[in-house]
């Protein structure tokens, strides 16, 4: 009995010259193939169902070790089309059953398709995490005023002092990070927030902000950057980028199979330490399309 194939999916783009003659490996090694449906060409390799990583992507994707080789080859894939101009990442994991199924889709979602390649075009998204720096309470200890007296008294007290100053901390930092969020929202074209942790640590971001910016305006994003890192000492400023738009590409097409929850099939790309590469190329989302049953 032969094994299942299907077709796994990286990306839609639209016909160009460069993209004639485009020879890369995606997948376990195995050839990408360009697939013309009219002015839409998807970027696809064939994969043995019922092999790795494709015959158990329920596991892989909830196991680091596994997934990151998966989405590092699928990220790599897209960075090479994303140069040659604008595209839409697909969700990873995004596998259809045939080469009908995937030309159905393109075809019933053509002018979708065609509107979001045209949001994102000669634009790159743009990853802003910003940190608590470590910082002493500001209302450290506190002398006994009189107020309370024995050791065990002073002590809630300090400790009142410190709960306190931390919260005032807290909402200092979280205010810090959504003017620097508003700011750079002003020289982007879109901009959405990522859930944070509750409790801001040094190791937690308070704000996971993603920024769809125009090529040409790059220059004025970067510096808006650099100036709000140094007007804001309190707080770490990381960026990541350029990616392609993987934020702003989702088209919520009807999702099949696997039902695995959106954060499990897109790994932010900075997390799984993936290089970044020249200009053109985000944070993982995309098209989301029916999947073959693995």
């Amino acid at each position: 009995m032969s094994n299942r194939t299907g077709l796994w999916l990286y990306a839609v783009t639209r016909p160009s010259d460069d993209l004639d003659g485009l020879a890369i490996t995606g997948m376990r090694g195995q050839p990408v193939c360009l697939r013309d449906v009219g002015d839409l060409v998807a970027i696809a390799t064939v994969l043995d169902l019922d092999a790795a990583p494709a015959a158990d992507l329920g596991t892989a994707l909830n196991d680091l070790p596994t997934l990151e080789p998966i989405a590092r080859a699928h990220h790599a894939v897209i960075t090479v089309v994303a140069r040659m101009g604008a595209t839409l990442p697909a969700r990873l994991a995004t596998v259809f059953a045939d080469h009908d199924s995937l030309d159905a889709l393109l075809a019933e979602r053509r002018y979708q398709l065609h509107a979001a390649l045209d949001h994102v075009a000669g634009r790159t998204e743009w990853g802003i995490k910003v940190y608590p720096r470590a910082m002493a309470a500001d209302a450290a200890d506190s002398a006994d005023d009189g107020s309370a007296t024995g050791a065990g008294a002073r002590y809630l007290q300090r400790r009142r002092a410190e709960l306190d100053a931390g919260r005032r901390a807290a909402a200092r930092t979280a205010a810090t990070a959504q003017t620097i969020y508003r700011v750079l929202a002003r020289h982007s074209q879109q901009a959405q927030q990522n859930l944070v942790g509750r409790v801001p640590r040094a190791e937690v971001p308070v704000l996971n902000g993603a920024f769809l910016v125009d090529d040409r305006d790059v220059g004025v994003f970067l510096g808006a950057v650099d100036g709000l890192r140094h007007s804001n000492p309190e707080v770490r400023v990381d960026i990541t980028g350029p990616w392609p738009a993987y934020s702003f590409a989702e088209l919520n097409l009807e999702q099949t199979d696997l039902h695995l929850d959106q954060a499990e099939l897109n790994p932010e790309p900075a997390e799984l330490s993936l290089e970044r590469t020249e200009p053109s190329r985000a944070a993982a989302a995309g098209l989301g399309a029916d999947r073959a049953a693995l």
